[in-house]
Order: C-alpha cells, then structure tokens, then sequence
C-alpha cells in the first residue's frame, strides 16, 4: 500500500509538470513576432542618379579648307602644346603664286575704280554749282519784283499826299469865290479852280498808275518764287542724282570680288601654319605628311588639365536640377573612390539626335544634358572615362534615420515610433517614443527625439503593435529589396547614406519615381 501511493504521487507530479510545460509553450506561441530594423545616424538624401563621361572643358576639332599636300606635321598624338605653337605647315607655294596674280588684278581694279569715282564727283560739284546759280538768279529777281513793289506803293503814298493838298486849296478858292463880286476877279478865280482841278485829276491818273505798277510787282513776285520752288526741286534732283552715282559706286565697288579673293587667299596663306588655339594635349592626329587632308579634320586638341562630367537627365528630372548643387561622382576606372563636384551648367533644350531631331521618339521621355565640375582636381580622372552621377536634390540634417513605415501619426497628430526593448528572457516590450519628422524620401525618413539611443529596435508595422505588448522581434535587412541603380538617363534617389561612407550607397534609389513624399 506504501509503494501504491508513492508511485501515485510520482505520476501526479510528473503530469503537473507535463501541464505547465505545455501550458507555457502555449502562452508563448501567442507572442507575435514583428520586423524590427535598428536605429542609426545616417544621412537622408534625395538624389538623381545618372551615368555620364569625363569631357574637357576646352576641346577642339583642328579643321582645314586647304586642299594643298601637307608639308609637315610637328607634333604627335600625347604632346602637350602650348597656345601658337605650331602644329603643322601645308604647301604654300600655289597660294603665293596665286595671291601675287589676284592682288595685281585688285590693283587695276582699284585705279579703273577711282577713275569713275573722280568723275562722280565732279558731276556732283557742277550739279551744286548749278543748284547755287539758279537759286542765286531766282532771288535776285524776286528782289528786284520786290524793290519794284516798294518803290510803285511809295510813289502812290506820295501822289495821295499831293491829291489831298490840292483837294483842300480847291475847296479854300470855291470858298474864296463864293464872296467875289467883281467879274474880272471872278474869272481869276474860276481859271485857278479849273488848274486845281486839272492838277487833281493827273495826280489821281499817277495813283492808278503806281497802284497797278504795285501788283504787277506783287504778282511777278509771287510768279518769282513759285519759279524758285520748280528751279530748286529740279538742282536738288540733279544734286541727288549725282550723290546717288557716287554712293552706289561705294556701295557696289567693282573691286569687291577681286578684294574677296584676296582677302581668301591671304587667309589661306595665314592658315598654311596651324597653330594650337589653346593650351593642351594632341588626342589624335588625321592628317598625312605628303597628302592633302582626308575630310577636313586635321586633329584634335584637348585640354586635360581642365575637366567636366557631361550627363543626361531624364525630362522628369530635367526640373528639379539646379546649377550649383552638390554632385557625387564614382568613376569606373577608380573603383568605389567617390570625387565630389557641382552642377555648373545645364542645358534646357533636349539633346539631338543625327537627325537634327530630339533624341526621344513617340513615347519616350526627351534627355537634356548638364555639366559637373569637380571641387578639387585628380591627376586620375581623365578625358573619356564613364562615371556613375548622383545629383543631390536635398539632404537632411543629420540625426536618427529610420524606415520611412516605421513612423506612425498619433491622434494628437504628433508623430511616433514603437521600439521593441528587452524584457524577460528573449521577449521584448513596445514602448511609443514621441519624434519630430525631418527630411524624409521613399525608404527613410528622419527623426529626432531624445529617447532614441542607436542599440534600439523599431517596430517596422507599428499598425501591428501597442504600447506596453510583449512580442518577439525579427531584426530585417531595411535596404534589401530597394531598387539598384540604373543606367543612363537618370533616375531619382532616395537613399539614407552613413556620413562617412556615402559611396556604397551610390545605388540605392527608387526607379523612375520622384524621390520624398510630395
């Protein structure tokens, strides 16, 4: 009976251990596990991102229009030139021969020329020697009509002083008469009132006279100076007439085709020796000693002390560049070592295509070109080598980075974090961390709060969770999945990049989207 209840104790003991294990596996498998990603100080940037190529700022197509033998070329591909120095010499000999030829027709040309021009301008001289005599002659006789006029209304002023005179001493002898009674006397005066009388009628005779002498004047004046206007539009038409002769000889010289070929060929002669337009490396050299340049191009001088990054940029990008912003730059030929640089120049129409066209057909977004310059030079960097661009559009101020889904809005309209911090065992209780939002883009965004220390983990879908739960955490990767870097063209980034390790980070971005919030 002892060992019966022993061995039922035992089996009793043993079952109530098998309960509470099985019961606490079970309060476990009710503890949900969540994506945690860590906190850290990165860098939110929103970027685009292209590819370009090293291109010199001064680089030139040394070219020819001389179709005589090249007599010899002074420099090979990789001199350093300096500006005029010489590069090469042609054969100048038919040049010269033909220059001395066109330069002897230019003068003969020249003194058949000023021939023409001395006659010119004598026909303009005696135009104006003609012009001064009529117009000298019309005046004289307006005033000769004039001086007319004015002497016909003096004299008539003067003959109707007189009338008036001999008007007053008819009426003082009638008066007179009038008491005369002696017949002898009044027969005197009856002769003197017939004097008197003959005398007014004369003077009034003298009056008419004058006054018509006047008028005509008056009128030959007017006829004078209506004669002066003809006389001096037909001087001035012959004047101009002249004038014109004389400009026309200046404007069509007869000599201009024979200074034109001069003036082509002294310029051929100039440029028998190429000289180098600026100071420079020679990158390729098509011409031949002893043979007249195929095409045109003689070589190409490029400077390779100063330098630039040509890219193109997408049309949907094109907008939010602008000069003077921060460029970061990888060259392929210099591994992950990341130069920096500015926009320095943008071009706002789309980049051509071989036919003269814009480079982007039905459907396809239009390229437009920029250029970066480096902050600093590198003896490494060299014309030709391709680069992958990241044109920085804005970056954040530096604090706690976190993924952009990890943030929720509180009711309040504050933002929030839930990070998972350890309890008992390897559980983890949430806890809500109040933050201030600053720069943020597709992937992350950043946070301040003084809560936040670098070994916490937050919770990835805070939507899952609430303050004080316990869960189990499933630490993630938050940059797998976000897309790699493209080709050409451009595309905006958004990338959370370490202060001192932003070259790794040169990839990350989102395809084709514009980076941020809008």
């Amino acid at each position: 009976m002892i060992i019966t209840g022993i061995v039922a104790v035992a089996l009793l003991t043993i079952s109530v251990a098998v309960g509470k294990y099985y019961l606490a596996g079970n309060k476990r498998a009710q503890i949900p596990t969540v994506e945690t990603s860590g906190v850290s100080k990165k860098q939110v940037e929103t970027a685009v991102n292209t590819s370009g190529t090293v291109r010199s700022e001064h680089s030139a197509k040394i070219t020819t229009a001389l179709t005589s033998n090249v007599k010899e070329i002074y420099v090979k591909p990789g001199d350093k030139v300096k500006k005029g120095d010489p590069l090469c010499d042609f054969d100048d000999s038919m040049i010269k021969t033909e220059l001395e030829a066109a330069r002897k027709n230019l003068k003969t040309a020249q003194a058949l020329n000023e021939n023409q021009n001395g006659v010119n301008r004598r026909s303009l001289e005696n135009a104006k020697e003609e012009q001064d005599r009529q117009l000298n002659k019309a005046d004289s006789d307006i005033r000769d009509a004039q001086d007319a006029q004015n002497n016909a209304r003096v004299r008539a002023d003067q003959l109707k002083d007189q009338l008036e005179e001999q008007k007053k001493a008819l009426e003082a002898e009638k008066n007179a008469q009038a008491g005369i009674t002696d017949e002898t006397q009044k027969a005197e005066s009856d002769a003197r009132i017939a004097a008197i009388e003959g005398k007014i009628q004369s003077l009034q005779a003298d009056i008419e006279s004058a006054n018509n002498e006047a008028n005509a004047a008056k009128k030959q004046i007017k006829d004078l100076e209506a004669s002066k206007e003809s006389i001096m539009a037909s001087a001035k038409q012959q004047v101009q007439a002249a004038q014109d002769a004389i400009n026309t000889a200046k404007l069509e010289k007869n000599t201009d085709a024979q200074e034109t070929e001069v003036k082509k060929l002294e310029a051929n002669l100039k440029n028998a020796t190429i000289l180098a337009p600026f100071d420079g490396t020679v990158t390729s050299i098509s011409a031949e000693e002893g043979s007249p340049v195929t095409g045109n191009t003689v070589m190409v001088i490029e400077d390779t002390e100063t330098i630039h990054i040509t890219a193109r940029i997408k049309e949907f990008d094109i907008l939010k560049i602008k000069e003077g912003m921060k460029a970061k730059i990888i060259l392929d030929a210099l591994g992950s070592d990341e130069l920096v640089g500015k926009v320095s120049k943008i071009y706002m129409t789309p980049i051509k295509n071989g036919d003269g066209g814009n480079n982007s057909g039905q459907g396809s977004a239009a390229e437009y070109e920029i250029e970066i310059t480096l902050d600093q030079k590198n003896s490494n960097v060299l014309i030709g080598m391709n680069a992958k661009v990241k044109i920085i559009l804005e970056e954040g101020q530096g604090g706690y980075t976190v993924p952009y889904s990890a943030v929720t809005e509180g009711e309040d309209g504050n933002s929030y974090l839930y990070a998972a911090v350890p309890s008992e065992g390897d559980l983890y209780q949430v806890r809500k961390i109040p933050v201030t939002k600053g720069l943020e883009n597709d992937y992350y965004v950043e946070v301040h709060s003084d809560q936040l220390t670098e070994d916490m983990q937050i919770v990835n879908s805070p939507e899952t969770v609430s303050e004080g739960m316990k869960v189990q955490i499933q630490p993630v990767d938050t940059l797998a999945g976000i897309p790699q870097e493209a080709g050409s063209g451009g595309q905006t980034e958004a990338a959370a990049s370490d202060d001192t390790a932003g070259a790794s980070n040169m990839g990350i971005q989102a395809d084709g989207a514009a980076a941020g919030k809008e």
